[in-house]
């Protein structure tokens, strides 16, 4: 079963009305017919559960092919609506799955701030001294920073991080 519906109704928006359809008749295809273009509307419609999107001036042979892909279990999406659905997921994603660079290396926030200070050249002494840490503490951040790049010492780490961007260089230096 597919309902074509006009999204814009006097008593209940279309995102509501489709929402509501949705959570009564899960298996009911929902091919919503709007002269809505703007990317918010649209998302929220897909969050819905509509599962077919076209503009009024579509033409009828496009929403009669809407009807019957959305009776087979397809999703159709008017093609000037598409590139906006995808560019907002595609937003979501790196939102969603962004990380900052060192968490690709399973580096703490501590072993970067570690790296920052290898960097500039300081000693594991100077190192624990400016955290408040053991000089011991800092040789085993410093140890797993190195098993984590997979690098044997200091300048090699300093090089990878800079050119990796898990540290900036300071500029005032």
């Amino acid at each position: 079963d597919v309902i074509l519906m006009d999204v814009s109704m006097p008593r209940m928006g279309g995102v509501e009305a489709t929402r509501q359809i949705k959570r009564e008749l899960p298996h009911i295809g929902i091919v919503a017919l709007t002269m809505y273009e703007e990317q918010q509307y649209i998302f929220d419609l897909v969050r819905a559960g509509a599962t077919g999107y076209l503009l009024k001036d579509s033409e009828s042979s496009q929403i009669v092919a809407a009807i019957r892909a959305i009776y087979r279990g397809e999703s159709l999406i008017h093609p000037s609506v598409a590139s906006k659905i995808l560019a907002e997921f595609s937003l979501m994603a790196q939102k969603k799955g962004k990380k900052p660079a060192w968490a690709e290396h399973d580096l703490t926030e501590r072993e970067i701030t570690v790296l920052r200070l290898v960097a500039d050249g300081k000693t594991n002494k100077e190192i624990a001294n400016s955290l408040d840490l053991s000089e011991k503490t800092v040789k085993n951040h410093v140890r797993n920073i190195f098993h984590k790049l997979q690098v044997y010492d200091r300048t090699q780490a300093a090089i990878l991080a800079i050119r990796k961007g898990l540290i900036e260089l300071d500029p005032k230096r």
